[in-house]
């Protein structure tokens, strides 16, 4: 996971026009830029700790205008370099079948990749076989994330 996370990073310098960051670095931003026992040992929040109810009465203030906008994005149904897992949609039954009175479908879905979007737990990003907080990578096993999910 080390190996990943310095990639990521090199990654996303080099393609922002930025300077390569090197092991070195990334280990100084760990220590200098991290969250780590400032809510607690066992905190599981991270900075949404910071969202309290008066910051969202202090961001509600600021509103000016009632316009909505949306997150929205459409999935994306074709296989790509960049999503090998595509979001799938199957007609099970159309209701023009012999019998049948309803529609069905099936959807397959890869919540990691481009066919999907969402928020992300903290349990999904390790560096040197930690979690967030110091919680061990090895909370998360087959049956899902023992801690920050």
């Amino acid at each position: 996971m080390k190996k990943a996370w310095i990639a990521l990073v090199v990654i996303c310098f080099s393609v922002s026009g930025q300077s390569p960051v090197d092991r070195f670095g990334m280990e100084r931003w760990m220590k200098e830029l991290s969250n780590w026992g400032r809510w607690g040992a066992k905190d599981q929040l991270g900075a949404a700790n910071l969202i309290t109810p008066q910051t969202r009465r202090a961001a509600a203030a600021l509103v000016q205008e009632g316009f909505s906008v949306s997150l929205s994005r459409d999935a994306d149904m074709v296989a790509a370099v960049d999503n090998g897992r595509p979001f799938g949609h199957k007609m099970m039954t159309t209701g023009m079948e012999a019998g049948e009175m309803f529609a069905t479908d099936t959807y397959t879905i890869s919540f990691h990749g481009a066919a999907l979007t969402h928020m992300d737990a903290m349990s999904h990003t390790g560096y040197a076989g930690k979690l967030y907080n110091g919680y061990s990578q090895r909370e998360i096993d087959g049956t899902g994330a023992h801690q920050l999910a």
